[in-house]
């Protein structure tokens, strides 16, 4: 179990969601890093077992001087990737 709340635990459960063309607003996580040159970046993780990866990778790199995860949400919409 994470802190976080995610509708789904596996990128297969997502993928399985994703095959009927749509999902409405879904808890996820968002990564901020920041280097230690300054540089930003910021972007999902859409599963728990994404988040848990990500973490665990993210902790191994010396070169992040910040990494910061905040809850957010997201949706998905077949249309909006035709």
């Amino acid at each position: 179990m994470t802190e976080f709340k995610f509708r789904f635990k596996t990128e297969a459960e997502l993928d399985l969601a994703k095959s009927t063309g749509y999902i409405d607003d879904y808890p996820i996580v968002r990564f901020k890093l920041t280097t230690k040159e300054g540089h930003t970046y910021d972007f999902p993780a859409n599963t728990e077992e994404e988040y848990l990866r990500l973490k665990e990778e993210l902790q191994q790199q010396d070169h992040l001087e910040k990494i910061e995860i905040y809850p957010h949400f997201a949706f998905y919409d077949k249309n909006d990737y035709d």
